[in-house]
């Protein structure tokens, strides 16, 4: 099993994500670019930058001090967990309130209301919890 952030898991993520063609409609139709940032939340930094154009990985790295629009850390409990049974709205939201997961960048509440975006966000966790399938 790959180690959450790790090369491997890297791979296999942008993989899961690039070959989902609904899911890159979906982003592609809100035209979603960004860079996003995943990590550990008592960590300085996020551990990886995905860069993301019209809704397809273009570039999954180690983070570098790149700018993000989107900084999500967990706690290590809850990615876990994400690795173990994948999310719904209802365990990401519970997540979010009870601080396992912070954005220290991004605007959870705005992106939650809009369902091509909500809807995008959690089939972007549960690809983590792919990764372990």
């Amino acid at each position: 099993m790959a180690d959450i952030f790790s090369e491997e898991w890297m791979t296999k993520y942008k993989s899961l994500w690039n070959g989902d063609q609904i899911h890159i409609q979906q982003l592609a139709d809100s035209d979603f670019s960004a860079n996003v940032g995943f990590g550990l939340q008592d960590e300085d930094t996020p551990r990886v930058v995905i860069e993301i154009q019209k809704g397809v990985i273009t570039s999954m790295a180690a983070f570098n001090n790149e700018s993000l629009d989107w900084d999500l850390r967990g706690k290590p409990d809850f990615w876990t967990g994400v690795s173990q049974k994948a999310p719904n709205l209802m365990r990401l939201g519970l997540a979010y309130t009870s601080r396992d997961l912070k954005f220290f960048k991004g605007n959870y509440p705005t992106m939650i209301k809009d369902s091509r975006l909500s809807d995008a966000f959690i089939r972007c966790i549960k690809f983590m919890s792919s990764v372990y399938s």
